[in-house]
């Protein structure tokens, strides 16, 4: 957000290297914790956080640009919609009913993404920051509230690092969309207000996951092959004698 001098202010580079190793912080407690198996596609988006902060951060004159920034929110969105597909897919793969609902759901939002995509004027970096990555987020918004709403509606048992994800996402995305729609509106002169709304919104998701994956994971004592039916990625819990 706000990758629009190619003189990067102090702040900024604060920022960037905060988040870094907030997203540093997830990504040890995935693999400590054993909990990059529940969705690799969203180890892979921490991931992305992490390096591309850290390359901003490090090589302003180069990356601190619209261009690199319209590249990050792409890889990004790609990784979104696949932590969307994975966990959709592992939730409810289980359930054949809620899982044909869900299958048909996730298509239609993503055609609607792409037709909105589509329809969008193309040009420079700083016009499909202004006009497509909104319309990016407001689908992969869209797609993370769908599926939270089967997974109430289904009443399917989540996994916590997967409730997180969920219950993460659907709020930050409007954050940022709404952020970006302040820029548009009223122009360059609120960037400032708009990166703030933006960043408070980031570390506030960062914070709450890093939370989530260090925190002891309470096994469900069911049976191993019930557990290997619904979360086949959770070690199952020793039986005391």
């Amino acid at each position: 957000m706000g990758y629009t001098w190619a003189v990067m202010a102090p702040g900024d580079r604060a920022v960037l290297i905060a988040e870094a190793l907030f997203a540093f912080a997830i990504l040890m407690g995935l693999i400590v914790r054993r909990r990059h198996r529940a969705c690799l596609a969203f180890t892979a988006y921490i991931a992305s956080v992490l390096v591309l902060e850290l390359v901003v951060a490090g090589w302003p004159a180069r990356f601190f640009t619209w261009r690199f920034w319209v590249a990050k929110e792409t890889i990004q969105a790609i990784l979104k919609l696949a932590i969307v597909l994975e966990i959709a897919g592992r939730v409810f793969w289980p359930f054949p009913g809620a899982r044909g609902l869900a299958g048909a759901m996730m298509v239609l939002l993503i055609l609607a993404t792409a037709t909105g995509l589509l329809a969008g004027e193309a040009g420079d970096a700083e016009t499909v920051a202004r006009v497509l990555v909104p319309r990016i987020l407001y689908g992969t918004a869209c797609a993370f509230a769908v599926l939270l709403v089967l997974v109430l509606w289904f009443h399917i048992p989540l996994d916590p690092l997967h409730k997180a994800i969920l219950l993460g996402f659907v709020p930050y995305l409007l954050v940022f969309t709404v952020a970006i729609q302040i820029l548009e509106t009223f122009g360059w002169d609120v960037r400032r207000q708009a990166s703030y709304v933006n960043n408070v919104g980031f570390f506030t998701l960062l914070g709450y996951w890093s939370a989530v994956v260090w925190a002891r994971q309470n096994v469900p004592r069911v049976a191993p092959e019930v557990l290997a039916l619904l979360q086949p990625w959770v070690t199952p819990a020793r039986r005391r004698p």
